[in-house]
């Protein structure tokens, strides 16, 4: 049970440049390309072309699937609009399926391989989760009393299981904050002020949102608990204003978005914890669903005797080139080694036993979790000499 483990955030990504590059879709012409981003320069490259794509459907849904190492998104394909998921290498189709359901506000979770969103049917919404791998949405509960949602307004707190987005109630304008387990309201504070593009940060646990303030353009921290937000800082030289489906926080903590400067389009890389300004190079290409390969996952730091379910052994540990693992639990589940920065350098599938090979992967101290799609079962230590 969920509740009875002590819980660590660490940072998940795959990428292997030396900073994490974003991703998008790019229109050119009558055609879809898959990109990736170099935030230091504002160049694009061009990974692949999305076949039959001739339109972007809005309403931030767009993920990056960190495990599986997919780009998923809702687009419009041979005539139809799909849930497409592209693989972040070669950018080629692994799954593409038709989807009708007007789901919206895609927040990926990493421990358990689900994306969240808000499905709004028949003027009522409800929480539900989406399975990239089968595209098949699985109704959590109702959510009552929403009658409109807000733009560009959700983040999923990873660490605590929150659902966060703005909401409208009657004529009144909420900050809710959405158990993801059971649908329930956590918080729903009256959040009037138009903080957008809000992100969950990783390595401090943190929302942030970019607040329009008079002429000034800030850097916030919200928080969920009480509805209210505070400056970090204002972004000098920098104009209101920000592109949509454009935000999002890399592997670093470094939040990401498509903005101005005057009447020029620049793409911004900003340290929300100071508001201090990394890059901000002119970025004229026309890309959206703007991700980066990053998230937060829970990782098991103390887990009680009766709540673990699976014992695992390494043999050898130390490793120096292979080992196998095994466990007792009969599930299925997905054993995945971290380094010390919490990236995810390998990671199995299977049923009681894998064979690990750490190919060149450099010495020292890795850490690894157990979990199946329900639950997590063990962590631990290994060493690689």
């Amino acid at each position: 049970m969920k509740q009875f483990f002590t819980l660590c955030c660490f940072l998940l990504t795959i990428s292997t440049f030396a900073q994490t590059r974003p991703y998008g879709l790019m229109e050119v012409g009558n055609t879809y390309e898959f990109v990736s981003i170099d935030p230091v320069t504002g160049t694009t490259t061009t990974i692949n072309t999305v076949p039959g794509m001739t339109a972007f459907v809005a309403g931030d849904k767009t993920v990056i699937d960190p495990v599986n190492g997919w780009y998923v998104f809702v687009g419009f394909i041979n005539n139809t609009f799909m849930l497409v998921s592209l693989d972040l290498q070669t950018g080629s189709i692994v799954n593409a399926y038709s989807y009708q359901t007007n789901v919206v506000g895609f927040e990926y979770n990493c421990e358990d391989s689900l994306i969240y969103g808000l499905w709004e049917d028949n003027n009522q919404y409800h929480l539900v989760t989406v399975n990239p791998a089968t595209g098949q949405n699985t109704f959590i509960d109702n959510i009552p009393t929403i009658s409109a949602y807000g733009g560009g307004s959700f983040a999923l707190d990873a660490k605590r299981g929150l659902y966060t987005f703005t909401g409208l109630n009657g004529v009144q304008l909420l900050l809710y904050a959405i158990n993801i387990n059971d649908a329930t309201i956590v918080y729903n504070n009256l959040f009037t002020d138009n903080v957008a593009g809000r992100q969950f940060n990783c390595p401090d646990s943190t929302i942030y949102g970019l607040y329009e303030d008079g002429q000034d353009y800030k850097i916030e921290s919200v928080d969920p608990a009480t509805g209210t937000h505070t400056t970090v800082g204002v972004l000098p030289g920098v104009s209101p204003g920000l592109i949509s489906e454009s935000i999002t926080i890399n592997a670093e903590g470094e939040y990401i978005y498509r903005g101005f400067i005057g009447a020029d389009f620049v793409l911004f890389t900003i340290d929300p914890r100071t508001a201090t300004i990394i890059h901000s190079p002119i970025f004229t290409d026309n890309v959206v669903g703007i991700e980066a390969d990053a998230c937060c996952i829970p990782v098991i730091t103390d887990v009680p005797t009766l709540e673990k379910a699976a014992e695992v052994s390494i043999v050898p540990n130390p490793v120096s080139s292979l080992a196998e693992v095994r466990w007792q639990n009969s599930e299925s589940a997905t054993f995945t080694i971290y380094d010390a920065t919490g990236r995810v350098v390998w990671s199995k599938t299977a049923v009681q036993r894998v064979l690990f090979d750490r190919s060149d992967l450099p010495s020292g101290m890795y850490y690894y979790t157990l979990t199946t799609t329900a639950r997590p079962l063990a962590n631990g230590k290994l060493v690689l000499q």
